[in-house]
Formats: structure tokens, C-alpha cells, sequence
């Protein structure tokens, strides 16, 4: 997302770099109304076991949905975890460019 300007990375948060990007319409996540939320738009928030940032806050729980909804992931009816399914690979790759082996399961 920060290679195709939807984020931008900032110290503490992301920002959003687009107020509509082909994929976000793809995702039918509405910019407008994740903003309205009461809480950063964008946070930046490290992954406890990888250390690695990934987007939380309003766009994160709205990117989380939508790719849930299309199937693209799964959520564990034990945990917070969730599995990317094999349409969830071929649309992270085809969108974003991630491809399989750069996705952290």
C-alpha cells in the first residue's frame, strides 16, 4: 500500500495517501467514513512476534473486513489471527504486488 501511495508512512501513524484508489473501490472501503471515527485514521502498530508495523486503527479494521468479506482471508474462531486463503494470495498479488513468500503466516 505505502508502493501504490494509498498509505503514506509516517513516525508514528500512516497516513492515507489517496482519498480513492482503484483497489480501495475494489475493497468498497469508504475513506469518508473510516475518517469519521473518533480514533487515528491510520495507526502503525508493531507486531509483537515479527516486529513488524502493519495498519491498525479505523482503515485497518475496515481493509481487514473488506478483504474478509471477498474471502481473501479467514478469521480463527479461537484467536485474533487470521489466514490468507489461496483467492487471498492471488488477490494480494495481483493488487499489491505481495507476493506468497513475503506474507508472514
Amino acid at each position: 500500500m505505502l508502493d501504490l501511495e494509498i498509505l503514506r508512512e509516517g513516525t508514528e501513524s500512516f497516513e492515507l495517501g489517496f482519498k480513492s484508489h482503484p483497489l480501495l473501490e475494489t475493497l468498497e472501503i469508504d475513506i469518508s467514513e473510516v475518517k469519521i471515527k473518533r480514533r487515528q485514521t491510520c495507526l502503525k502498530c508493531i507486531d509483537w512476534s515479527e516486529r513488524v508495523p502493519h495498519v491498525a486503527g479505523p482503515f485497518g479494521a475496515a481493509l481487514a473486513k473488506s478483504l474478509e468479506n471477498i474471502s481473501a482471508i479467514e478469521r480463527s474462531p479461537d484467536d485474533r489471527s487470521v489466514s490468507v486463503t489461496p483467492f487471498g494470495y492471488e488477490f494480494l498479488e495481483k493488487h499489491l504486488g505481495i507476493t506468497k513468500g513475503r506474507i508472514i503466516s
